[in-house]
């Protein structure tokens, strides 16, 4: 072996790469190279639709081929080299069809925005969403649903405050409609790639599905589609193991299950363009929380035997966001384990990872596990009411000089106890407050503060 060959045998094995050795390897068959020119094929495609998702939802962390590219990346890791030598050549081609058609639901073309629009489903999420005033992107269905009340000639209207506002309703209509369809953005890659199935004519040389069975697409469809249906029984109503295309066989439910951890795991810093604050300004606060949790993340180990996560968070928003995404890894984890029998290719006695305990910081500060989701909620009207008084100086003119008042016996007060903590060298952990009023006037008369 030359030092060249002895190179790449040190360099990780890929599932793409495993396709291509299938294409070349002694012995292929013409259906091998058609699955590795057909992959490369609508590899370039999808990549193409991927980078208009960043238009679509451009406050959102990435779902461009950079994204695939780590989903595959994690479902490698999982596998490890050993499994990722048994996958056949027909679960190689569909693994990576389906991570690459995951997403493309995200793209949101002028059809699509007209349609949407019209959708008596989105005006009613937009009045739901209106009223929804614990969402920060209430404000934004308040501006689109507002009436126009613009009237007078141009020279009475600022110029200025006029583009302001649209470029609010601009804003507004960008963050909703992304919300509204990453909400079905699962379902929506599915009817694409159905409707690229059944009508190839209109993609032109674009997506081609050319010899290879219909049917290992429909396939790729259903097993994208399960990446947003956290209901488990979606992943089960695939097949355990179909015919594929080069004398092997296909494992959908598998494939299935690899995409959802893939994609769960996709939570390292990187996730959002570094160029987000500059490009959008403001961002919605979720979208800022999100952004936080991925800078948070300190460690992220992947391997066929243990998945390790730690983060250090500032807030305790972003820190509930780990928490929710590692609970998540760990049910899938947990269901798939259970299933597992009839899920994994029956000729592969490959095992499920371990999700490690995870360690997570608030500001260097280990927070354990059962009170990171701990917190208190008020609605914002409530909040209100309770710093206006919830009308308890309702039509008092001079309310405000009773409160002045309260305030100074308020302050008096703990003047007073702590004159008494010094006159009585009691320690800090000590209350005034358990020893008798009368007791207390003996050592410190009242009187003294008038």
């Amino acid at each position: 072996m030359n030092e060249r060959e002895e190179y790449f045998c040190k360099m990780p094995m890929t599932i793409e790469r495993r396709l291509k050795q299938y294409a070349e390897c002694p012995g292929h068959t013409e259906r091998h190279e058609t699955l590795w020119h057909e992959w490369n094929h609508n590899k370039r495609w999808l990549t193409q639709i991927q980078k208009l998702i960043l238009s679509s939802f451009p406050s959102y962390s990435m779902h461009d081929a950079s994204h695939s590219e780590t989903v595959l990346h994690n479902i490698e890791l999982i596998l490890g080299k050993k499994n990722i030598l048994e996958l056949s050549p027909t679960d190689c081609f569909l693994i990576l069809q389906t991570v690459y058609m995951h997403d493309i639901g995200m793209c949101i073309t002028h059809e699509d925005r007209e349609n949407i629009l019209k959708d008596k489903k989105f005006h009613d999420y937009l009045k739901k969403m209106k009223s929804n005033t614990r969402d920060d992107l209430s404000k934004y269905a308040e501006i689109l649903l507002a009436k126009c009340n613009d009237k007078g000639n141009l020279s009475d209207i600022s110029i200025e405050a006029l583009l302001k506002k649209k470029l609010d309703i601009y804003y507004a209509i960008i963050y909703l409609l992304a919300d509204y369809r990453r909400r079905e953005h699962g379902d929506i890659s599915t009817e694409r790639l159905i409707s690229w199935i059944n009508h190839p004519d209109k993609l032109g040389s674009g997506f081609s599905t050319i010899e290879i069975p219909e049917r290992l697409y429909y396939i790729i469809a259903y097993c994208a589609n399960t990446h947003t249906k956290w209901d488990f029984n979606e992943v089960l109503k695939l097949h355990q193991e179909d015919t594929g295309y080069v004398l092997d066989y296909v494992h959908p439910r598998f494939i299935a299950v690899l995409l959802q951890l893939g994609d769960a795991l996709d939570m390292d810093n990187n996730r959002f363009h570094p160029l987000i604050h500059e490009y959008m300004g403001e961002i919605p606060e979720n979208s800022e929380a999100h952004y936080k949790k991925h800078k948070s993340i300190r460690r992220l180990r992947i391997t066929n035997e243990k998945i390790s996560i730690s983060a250090n968070c500032d807030s305790q928003r972003e820190l509930r966001l780990v928490r929710q995404e590692c609970d998540m890894i760990s049910s899938i984890l947990q269901k798939v384990s259970y299933y597992w029998s009839v899920i994994r290719p029956k000729e592969m006695n490959i095992g499920l990872p371990t999700l490690d305990k995870t360690v997570l910081l608030l500001k260097g500060v280990e927070i354990p596990e059962n009170l990171v989701q701990a917190q208190f909620e008020i609605s914002q009207n409530k909040a209100f009411e309770l710093l206006e008084g919830n009308g308890f100086y309702l039509n008092e003119k001079f309310a405000f000089l009773r409160e002045l008042f309260q305030n100074a016996v308020d302050a008096t007060k703990i003047q007073y106890f702590r004159d008494c903590k010094r006159r009585m060298k009691i320690s800090e952990k000590e209350d005034p407050l358990q020893f008798s009023p009368h007791n207390l006037s003996k050592i410190l008369p009242p009187t003294q503060y008038p």
